[in-house]
């Protein structure tokens, strides 16, 4: 018979479907969705004590997953991974890729795949793609291919690459931390990598060979970087050039070769750009043209190309374009950067980034700028180039929202980096030895980068990301919440009855497909929170080892690849390559199914 679901059980499940639904369908952030676990499960536990064993379940034990070790490794490893990014330790990798991809695209591809896996297995899945997807991009404008055949295959294999570690993705770690809580003997470091290798040897040759076959030919607005027109305000100061000059001397001083669509005084009135008109200091020339000729009208004509107002001056008081030492890079705005919709001034960009954006690119071209760049209402598929110092443009591609485009800038390098490689490193190989503990190795490991001043402490808050650290301790309150109330056994009862026939590798594959699909609608973690305990429980009803079970629920929660919302890389490459949700399910549901069926008989194997 199956067992009875008890009231709080109820509740639990009631709570936790209207919170997954909202999340599924993005009504509300995942601060919100994560909040409204925390608050209801104590809510529902204050208000309605529940006694189990004979002690009362205390509303505030829900809060533990803030003090737990898996969300301070997860925290710790953000942490780390936000060193390998900030000091460009990966960066003689993506400059090898590039190099390599002119030689051999094929081959080069390969490379991506593999070396995308590798990182992802100790690196946070998204400071992985983060870095590849400005590669591939600037790859795909050189040779006037499309970015769409590539950005799905490499985020497909740092997906695949994730599952290969306890640390591969904070969805391990939490998986492996509910089922240690349960009783389950705790998995080290490299206990499943085996099995995830096995099955990533045909998930590569599939996103090699097969998926870019797949792939429509979509071109993002991107254009090739050459025939890129950007429209930019020559500010005339008092002595440059123009300066009392006509707009024939000033054509003359070009070669003829720049083109001026409107005049503004200061005052704003507009005046004719016949050639006679005298240009004067306060002035404003809209020019149109690529960026190394805007540069070079900058230069000749000794005028400025910026947009920041005096209250965004550096402190020294001296605008920062045009110091010594900086580059140029072009920023495309995605359909979710928190810049669409709104003016550069409004989100105070200089005062973030302390970068000035000098041109705007709008396709499709013909409109003309009408203001200036600051005060202009960006859209989804702009593109804006900026300059400034190495440093701030590393600090711009640390954001997910806004694809940096290089156009021949180096990916920073600081003397920094060796110190983050190494740290790295020596935290893998004494979590995978034994040594100690992940959550221990990645404190010690976070100490040590302080120290040498590898991360400066007043960028910790930079690496740490507010949704993943709710999210997390949401997902431990909802798995304790589904173990304690009786959710997860009266489940697992009722699966191992059902299930009490089938061969163990068919059982597997089932739990597996079950997580698969409820990662590619809800947060990973959330899946993971409600299916360990109800794995752990199945294997319990049927007498066998949990480990398989565990490891299937892990497995399925990473099978993110059918839908952009499965994981928050797929909506990083869906904005840089005009992917459409059909191209996920064309690429992504065979993976799924391949990746599912090869794991289930990998671990039938193993265990059984």
């Amino acid at each position: 018979m199956f067992e009875v679901i008890a009231p709080h059980g109820l509740a639990v499940v009631a709570l936790a479907a209207v919170v997954f639904t909202m999340l599924a369908r993005e009504r509300v952030s995942v601060e919100v969705s994560s909040l409204l676990i925390l608050g209801g499960l104590a809510i529902l536990f204050y208000a309605f004590p529940l006694e189990r064993d004979g002690a009362r379940i205390a509303p505030t034990s829900f809060f533990f997953g803030f003090g737990h070790e898996a969300l301070i490794a997860i925290c710790c490893l953000m942490i780390h991974g936000h060193a390998l990014v900030s000091t460009g330790a990966l960066e003689p990798v993506a400059r090898l890729l590039g190099r390599l991809w002119r030689w051999n695209a094929l081959l080069a591809l390969l490379a991506v795949l593999l070396t995308s896996m590798a990182l992802s297995s100790v690196i946070n899945d998204t400071p992985v793609v983060v870095l590849m997807i400005p590669v591939l991009v600037s790859v795909a404008l050189r040779t006037g291919s499309a970015p769409s055949k590539t950005l799905m295959p490499m985020n497909f294999a740092v997906l695949a690459g994730g599952m290969a570690t306890t640390i591969g993705t904070s969805t391990n770690l939490l998986v492996v931390s509910i089922a240690s809580d349960l009783g389950v003997k705790p998995f080290g470091m490299f206990d499943f990598t085996p099995i995830a290798l096995f099955a990533a040897a045909p998930a590569i040759l599939y996103l090699w060979l097969i998926a870019p076959r797949l792939l429509v030919d979509r071109r993002a607005p991107m254009e090739s970087t050459q025939q890129r027109v950007f429209q930019s305000v020559l500010h005339v100061d008092a002595g440059s050039y123009p300066d009392g000059r006509t707009v024939a001397e000033v054509l003359e001083r070009t070669g003829r070769r720049i083109h001026i669509d409107k005049i503004q005084r200061a005052s704003g009135d507009v005046v004719m750009r016949l050639p006679t008109i005298t240009i004067m200091a306060g002035d404003k020339l809209f020019v149109r043209d690529t960026r190394e000729n805007i540069k070079e009208f900058e230069q000749a004509l000794n005028v400025m190309l910026h947009t920041a107002q005096p209250s965004e001056l550096a402190p020294d008081g001296e605008h920062k374009s045009g110091a010594n030492g900086e580059q140029l890079a072009e920023v495309v705005i995605t359909d979710h950067s928190w810049l669409a919709g709104r003016t550069l001034r409004d989100a105070r960009f200089f005062d973030q980034y302390g970068l000035a954006v000098i041109a705007l690119h709008r396709p499709p071209a013909g409109e003309v700028l009408d203001r200036e760049l600051v005060d202009i209402a960006l859209h989804a598929g702009d593109v804006l180039l900026v300059q400034g110092p190495i440093a701030q443009l590393a600090k711009l591609k640390a954001d997910p929202s806004l694809l940096v485009l290089d156009g021949g800038a180096e990916l920073p390098h600081t003397r920094k980096a060796p110190h983050a490689l190494l740290i790295m490193l020596c935290v893998v190989i004494a979590a995978g030895a034994g040594v100690m503990p992940i959550y221990i190795g990645a404190v010690v490991g976070v100490l040590a980068l302080l120290l040498t001043n590898t991360v400066p402490i007043a960028h910790l808050g930079r690496a740490l990301k507010a949704d993943v650290i709710l999210m997390i301790a949401a997902s431990l309150a909802l798995g304790r919440a589904v173990s304690v109330t009786g959710v997860a056994a009266a489940v697992g009862s009722g699966i191992a009855q059902i299930a009490a026939t089938l061969p163990p590798s068919v059982l597997l594959a089932l739990l597996m497909v079950v997580m698969a699909v409820f990662t590619n609608f809800v947060s990973n973690n959330a899946a993971a929170a409600v299916g360990t305990p109800m794995a752990v429980s199945v294997a319990q009803q049927l007498g066998l080892a949990p480990e398989p079970f565990v490891l299937a629920v892990l497995f399925g929660c990473n099978l993110s690849f059918v839908t952009p919302m499965g994981y928050q890389t797929n909506i990083l490459i869906m904005a840089a390559a005009n992917y459409k949700f059909g191209d996920y399910v064309k690429v992504g549901l065979p993976l799924a199914a391949m990746l599912a069926g090869v794991l289930s008989l990998a671990l039938a194997d193993r265990y059984f």
